[in-house]
């Protein structure tokens, strides 16, 4: 019955239920009963009989049967030991009829109406037929002993029968037993006769076989090649015909040579050429073949690849490609892959039993000290979508042990479990890897897992870009008014510096979840606490130098457009744009700007940008600023160089191993002095306005970004670069070492097969850098003076002083042009600084630059 009340409510309510034995004067006045037969007054709260109205909606929906009587009972027997008969009709419309009328009067009630509401009880008398007795308790208690003494009988007479069923059973499946065995036993002897039989036919039939095997045509010697081997076939045939007695004398014939008169010798061979198996090889050889395994997996060298290797001059001692597929196909056995939930075609491995394996990898290597009486795990779980092809996208699920910070930042040290073709929606997510969060909800409820009987508490945290953190906490997109996971800051007070460090940092998102509000729209996916959901500084990074990129690229375009808006097309350039372009080249980086084409080929007026890789956005805010005076505006050059430098100096701190609450808080100030110097640029270059500028990032690197390196010692080793490789090594794997057919199993068999084959990879050769100042200055000049055949000479190579193309206008060009007896049409100054300079490379003139 106390299913009907959960918990919490009958914590709720257990105060809201009072009991007297003052009579109810509204049944005496009306004399409809005497007030010898009321034994009892109930006061019940409006709100408990709310909860009842609620209760039962709510059981009405799940289809399950309850009474207003019932849930009376379960309160009254908390503090009174009363109850109530549960046919009792009378209580039950009464409850009914008031619970309704109470639930309609708390509809849209506030303020005072809403307390009183709350204050007010409703009294209800209790005949003295109404209740249970105990002399009816008695009774039933009575009853309720005699059945079980009866049941108790007829257990021992079951028990008792059990038994002597089940030691028939045994002598029977003994005699069974014996009788399997005689039918083996005499199965094999007739076999045996059989065998024997087919021997006696055999030799019987070849006493009688024709023994006149001659040739009548031409010798060996006397025909052609391919007739040769017709004839050494036959002769074979023959010769094993001629000699059948050989077995009588218990010998097989293996080989047979022949010399001809004036040839060369014929050797027939009778022996079966079976090929090897993996499984008849040595440990020896299998170690040779587990080896070449793992370096095709490891670098993605195709089946066929391999193939033809064998098949080239000096591959007989490689071994034979079908003994590597027998031995990738032993170890694929090893793994369990099953295909996720859903509609979409995915792959996925048990997570328990991976977290296990990769704990007791760990463990046995030394790296997790198991007898630590303070040790705790700390597990990430990380996810990611990623571009395999042009037309494919694939989600990769992972987890990684942060305990160990040697292989987070490679993807060893992140291991995949769940491979899924689409594109990162909460829809997907939630039934494709339904069965992962579920082994993960399981592990954060328990708080720890079991590693050989031994129980080691654990701490889950989420990682990954902003996207997939929304996506998995059941929110609404980043543009959305509430886009902060950690708080409830609203989108129009997002470049608000003036808070204090700790403001935002309260947030009920579970609670938000259930209600819809704060862009919260479904259910989290992951029972994961605000604070364990931590934010991938390396995506942090990237959309910030995107968008200082983007900021600088829109100065140079808005730049040359001012100065070109009065000029004619033949004049106008766009030197500020390709001056800002070899500033960023000068940083050892392939950078490019173009203008977007519409359908019909014309230029569209909007601008991309070629996407740089993180490792050249690192190299950018290290060498950019230097190189950026001269290449943009004047005016705001100072403080744009600035924000480089401090974001670049942010970024250090925030890549820091270790931090403490001091160095937070210092990261604080300098953060948000970072963004006040960003947005002081606002009206005075374009791309630093605060509604336009400032990303959801930005927020969490000031209030959120503090408060993680303070409680976990810096973020650095939540750091996404490891899945990121993993996702490059996934993106190899399905272009170069599966054959599309099921690419998701693919790349987590490749995966497994390298763990398992992880003690015959090569330790690398140690390297000591003896010279610092080669390897940070000299081999990038060095590197820059090789020619490169495939990269167009600029066109201010210095040649001569004489002729400087990039300060000539229109009129000079068409002059020099006509100098060399060529006139043309063409009015774009660009246009024709190309003609002249492809007209003296031809004449081979030399060129200077300005």
């Amino acid at each position: 019955m106390s299913d009907n009340l959960n918990f919490v409510e009958i914590e709720k309510f257990k105060d809201s239920v009072g009991v007297s034995n003052n009579q109810c004067l509204k049944y005496v006045s009306k004399q409809c009963v005497s007030s010898e037969d009321i034994i009892f007054t109930v006061h019940i709260g409006y709100d408990c009989l709310r909860g009842f109205h609620e209760a039962k909606q709510e059981r009405m929906l799940k289809q399950q049967s309850c009474t207003y009587v019932q849930f009376l009972n379960i309160l009254l027997g908390i503090k009174y030991c009363i109850k109530v008969k549960h046919d009792c009709s009378r209580l039950e419309g009464r409850l009914r009829r008031a619970c309704g009328e109470i639930n309609k009067k708390f509809k849209g009630k506030t303020g005072a109406s809403y307390r009183n509401l709350m204050h007010t009880e409703l009294k209800l008398a209790l005949r003295r037929e109404e209740v249970v007795t105990i002399a009816e308790l008695e009774t039933q208690r009575r009853n309720a002993e005699e059945k079980s003494n009866a049941l108790l009988k007829e257990n021992e007479l079951l028990t008792a029968r059990c038994e002597e069923l089940y030691s028939k059973l045994v002598e029977s499946t003994a005699i069974k037993e014996k009788a399997t065995e005689d039918l083996i036993e005499a199965n094999a002897k007739v076999e045996s006769l059989f065998t024997e039989n087919e021997k006696l036919h055999a030799y019987i039939k070849k006493l009688g076989e024709n023994v006149d095997f001659g040739n009548n045509c031409k010798t060996i010697n006397e025909v052609g090649e391919r007739h040769q081997r017709r004839k050494l076939k036959e002769l074979k045939t023959n010769v094993e015909k001629a000699l059948w007695f050989t077995e009588t004398f218990g010998l097989s014939l293996n080989s047979v040579t022949f010399s001809g008169k004036d040839g060369p010798k014929h050797t027939l061979s009778y022996e079966k050429s079976a090929k090897k198996s993996f499984k008849d090889l040595s440990e020896e050889e299998k170690d040779k073949l587990k080896s070449v395994l793992f370096i095709l997996d490891k670098f993605c060298i195709g089946d066929a690849a391999y193939h033809e290797l064998t098949m080239c001059t000096g591959g007989e001692d490689l071994p034979r490609s079908y003994l590597i597929k027998q031995c990738k196909d032993d170890l694929n056995k090893m793994c369990h892959i099953t295909r996720t939930p859903g509609a979409a075609a995915g792959a996925q491995l048990d997570f328990d039993a991976e977290l296990e394996s990769v704990l007791k990898k760990q463990i046995h290597l030394k790296k997790i000290d198991i007898a630590d009486p303070d040790l705790k795990v700390k597990i990430k779980i990380s996810g990611d979508g990623a571009k395999m092809s042009r037309l494919t996208s694939f989600i990769t699920i992972s987890f990684s042990v942060l305990n160990n910070d040697e292989d987070l930042m490679s993807s060893k040290g992140n291991n995949a479990v769940a491979v899924i073709k689409g594109h990162e929606t909460y829809e997907l997510l939630q039934s494709s890897c339904s069965t992962i969060f579920c082994q993960v909800n399981h592990v954060i409820d328990k708080g720890k897992v079991s590693i050989e009987g031994k129980d080691i508490p654990v701490d889950v945290f989420l990682g990954g870009d902003f996207k997939f953190l929304l996506l998995v906490l059941g929110m609404k997109s980043a543009s959305s008014d509430y886009f902060c996971i950690w708080c409830e800051i609203h989108a129009k007070d997002r470049f608000d510096m003036t808070k204090p460090q700790n403001n935002y940092w309260e947030d009920h998102i579970i609670e938000d979840a259930k209600k819809k509000r704060h862009s919260c729209e479904h259910q989290p996916l992951l029972n994961i606490p605000l604070e364990n959901v931590i934010l991938d500084e390396l995506h942090l990074m990237l959309r910030i130098t995107d968008r200082l990129t983007g900021n600088l690229v829109k100065d140079a375009l808005e730049w040359d457009n001012k100065e070109n808006i009065d000029k004619p097309p033949s004049q106008q350039s766009d030197k500020h744009l390709q001056a800002l372009v070899k500033a960023i080249k000068n940083c050892g980086v392939s950078f490019n700007v173009w203008e977007k084409l519409n359908g019909d080929g014309k230029g569209s007026g909007l601008y991309a940008f070629t996407s740089l890789m993180g490792s050249d956005k690192k190299l950018l805010l290290k060498k950019l600023p230097d190189n950026l005076q001269g290449a943009i505006r004047p005016e705001t050059s100072a403080t744009v160089i600035q924000i480089w430098r401090d974001f670049d100096a942010l970024y250090k701190d925030i890549g820091q191993k270790h931090s403490s609450e001091e160095q937070a808080s210092q990261f604080f100030e300098k953060a948000r002095d970072w963004i006040i110097l960003f947005t002081s640029l606002a009206g005075k270059s374009p791309g630093y306005e605060k509604k336009m500028c400032y990303t959801i990032v930005m927020h969490a690197m000031v209030y959120h970004i503090p408060r993680f390196m303070t409680k976990y010692d810096g973020i650095k080793k939540f750091t996404g670069q490891g899945v990121e490789k993993l996702n490059d090594d996934c993106r190899r794997i399905h272009l170069q070492r599966s054959n599309k057919w099921d690419a998701p199993k693919d790349i987590l068999l490749v995966g497994k097969r390298m763990e398992h084959l992880s003690e015959y990879e090569r330790a690398s050769r140690k390297y000591r850098k003896q010279e610092p100042e080669y390897w940070n200055m000299k081999i990038h000049e060095s590197r820059a003076k090789r020619p490169k055949i495939c990269t167009e000479p600029p066109d201010d190579d210095v040649i001569s002083g004489d002729l400087v193309i990039d300060e000539m206008t229109a009129e000079d060009v068409k002059a020099h042009l006509k100098n060399k007896g060529i006139t043309t049409r063409l009015r774009s100054l660009k246009k024709l600084k190309e003609l002249l300079l492809n007209t003296l490379r031809q004449d081979q003139i030399p060129i200077a630059s300005p």
